[in-house]
């Protein structure tokens, strides 16, 4: 089953469930889906989103969960926090599993090693291996380290 047809199903069960939080995070997530299907119908015509663009745009919406969620506990608004915490919650078994950071760190020493010391050429082809299981800013972060030292 594919990733749209999974969240699609689930948000039919959350329905018969009456779980309300999770309906209405379901909904706005293939709101997010649905909007990039037509955005991306400009340039791919009517192909509907592969599973690898679903799953970005998951990405997007969880990260502007965890943004929201740190913005209000900043704010002393701890309720609006784990609310956007909960709805992170129903979006997350959806993404593939993040990278840990020792296998991150030994993909780049693996790189280097074959003597790749550009910064722009690791992180090309550390972002190609873990593609959409590793957030960019933090290989970014691990990458220089590695080449600096």
């Amino acid at each position: 089953m594919d990733l749209l047809a999974k969240i699609k199903a689930d948000l039919a069960a959350s329905l018969k469930q009456g779980a309300q939080r999770k309906t209405e995070t379901l909904r706005m997530v293939l709101a997010a889906i649905h909007n990039a299907e037509v955005a991306s119908r400009a340039s791919q015509g009517d192909a509907p989103l592969r599973d690898t663009e679903v799953c970005a745009v998951l990405q997007k919406e969880a990260k502007k969960r965890r943004e929201a969620a740190r913005a209000f506990r900043e704010g002393g608004r701890e309720e609006l926090a784990r609310k956007e915490e909960e709805e992170l919650s129903y979006i997350l078994p959806y993404l593939p599993q993040p990278v840990s950071d020792a296998e991150l760190a030994a993909k780049i020493q693996e790189v280097i090693g074959r003597g790749v010391r550009e910064f722009g050429a690791v992180m090309k082809e550390v972002m190609a291996a873990f593609r959409g299981r590793v957030d960019g800013k933090k290989a970014s972060e691990m990458v220089k380290k590695h080449l600096s030292s």
